[in-house]
C-alpha cells in the first residue's frame, strides 16, 4: 500500500485539493489473475469495476473515495469528450451543456494539471461544442461512464449538489451561461465538484480533484486513511483470491460497497 494525499492549491473563489500519485499507485500488490485470461464469467473485473490488466485495483480506490466523498448529495457527471459513447453505455440521454472542468493528464503535478472550466469538446457529433450532464444514480453508473471512455487517458466530472429539482435547473443554467463560470457561481457551501482522471497510455497521469469552497482537508484525509487501511487488508488478501468471483468481492471492499 502507498499512501494517499490530497495536496491543497490556491483557487481564486476556492479550494482545490488533488491526489496525483504518479507511479505510486496506492495499490502495490496485485492480484495475478489480471494477466491472465478470464474464464467465461458473466461479471468480470472490466464489467464491475472498469478494471483491466492495466488500469487495476486502483479503480476502485479512486471511483470509490469519489463515491463516499459525496454521499448525501444528489449526484450529476459529465464523461468529458465521448458524450453519445456514455450516453449508449448508461442507457440514457443527458442534458447538453457548454462547460466542463478540465485538468490536464500530461501534467504529473498536482496543481499544475487544474486547468478549471472550458468550453465543452465532444468526439465528432451533433452538438459537438456541448458536453453531456448525466444523473447518476448508483455506484454503477460511474463505472458505466468510465467503460465508454477508453482512450489515452479518461476524465468524469462528478458534480455533488443538495437534492432538488431547483438546485438542478440552477447547475444546468450555470453551465449554459455565456461567460466561463466560477467555483463559487456552480457551487454551494458543502456541495464539491470531483474530477476522476485516468491516464492510460505512457505520459498520462491519474488524478482525483476535488474543488469545494470551505476547507475540506481534515475530511479528506480521515477518508484517505480509511481506503489505505482497506487496501492494506485487500494486499493481505491477494494470496487467497482463487478466481474472478472472489476477486471481486474483494475489490467491494476496497470501494467500501460492503
Amino acid at each position: 500500500m502507498r499512501p494517499i494525499r490530497f495536496e491543497q492549491h490556491q483557487h481564486l473563489d476556492g479550494f482545490v485539493y488533488v491526489y496525483a500519485p504518479g507511479d505510486e499507485t496506492p495499490v502495490e500488490l496485485h492480484w495475478p489473475g489480471l494477466y491472465q485470461d478470464w474464464p467465461d464469467h458473466d461479471r468480470t473485473p472490466f464489467t464491475e469495476f472498469a478494471i483491466n490488466n492495466c488500469e487495476q485495483e486502483e479503480m476502485a480506490v479512486y471511483f470509490g473515495l469519489a463515491w463516499h466523498l459525496t454521499q448525501g448529495l444528489t449526484r450529476y457527471a459529465i464523461p468529458i469528450w465521448y458524450r453519445d459513447p456514455a450516453a449508449r453505455s448508461i442507457g440514457r440521454q443527458p442534458e447538453l451543456v457548454d462547460w466542463e472542468y478540465i485538468v490536464d493528464s500530461e501534467t504529473p503535478a498536482g496543481g499544475e494539471r487544474v486547468v478549471g472550466f472550458s468550453r465543452a469538446r465532444v468526439s465528432g457529433s451533433d452538438h459537438s461544442s456541448s458536453a453531456g450532464l448525466f444523473d447518476v444514480h448508483a455506484f454503477r453508473d460511474l463505472l458505466l461512464l468510465q467503460q465508454s471512455l477508453w482512450d489515452a487517458s479518461s476524465a468524469i466530472n462528478l458534480f455533488a449538489v443538495r437534492p432538488g429539482a431547483h438546485r438542478r435547473r440552477r447547475l444546468l443554467n450555470t453551465l449554459r451561461s455565456p461567460l466561463p463560470p466560477h467555483l463559487v457561481d456552480v457551487l454551494d457551501k458543502g456541495e464539491m465538484l470531483i474530477d476522476v482522471t485516468i491516464g492510460m497510455d505512457v505520459g498520462t497521469w491519474s488524478s482525483l480533484t476535488v474543488a469545494v469552497l470551505s476547507d475540506l482537508q481534515v475530511r479528506l484525509d480521515e477518508l484517505a486513511s480509511a481506503f489505505e487501511e482497506r487496501v492494506t487488508e485487500y494486499e493481505k488478501s491477494v494470496p487467497a483470491i482463487r478466481d474472478v468471483p472472489g476477486f471481486l468481492r474483494a475489490i467491494r471492499d476496497i470501494a467500501a460497497l460492503d
